[in-house]
């Protein structure tokens, strides 16, 4: 009766931390900013990582998907397939 409660109780941590690696978000990691790769390059100062493109450094400017057919907001540049920011 204990080991089927203890692998029970086992199996309820296992999987949230599972569907956590697997989320569709690319949440900020170690300080530093992420977000959707789209296209198949990620902008400079960013490296490919699983579906996000992620910053080599903390202080690197932030980048946002760009949107088809559309032209990056002021105070941005388009590089890979995002719009990144000046500085």
């Amino acid at each position: 009766m204990k080991i089927t409660t203890a692998a029970a109780l086992i199996a309820a941590l296992v999987v949230p931390s599972t569907a956590l690696a697997e989320s569709p978000y690319c949440m900020p990691k170690n300080g530093k900013h992420r977000f959707p790769k789209t296209g198949s390059t990620c902008p400079t100062g960013y490296f490919a990582s699983g579906r996000c493109c992620e910053a080599f450094h903390v202080d690197t400017p932030n980048a946002v998907p760009m949107i088809d057919g559309k032209a990056c907001p002021p105070g941005t540049f388009r590089s890979g397939g995002a719009c990144k920011a000046f500085r």
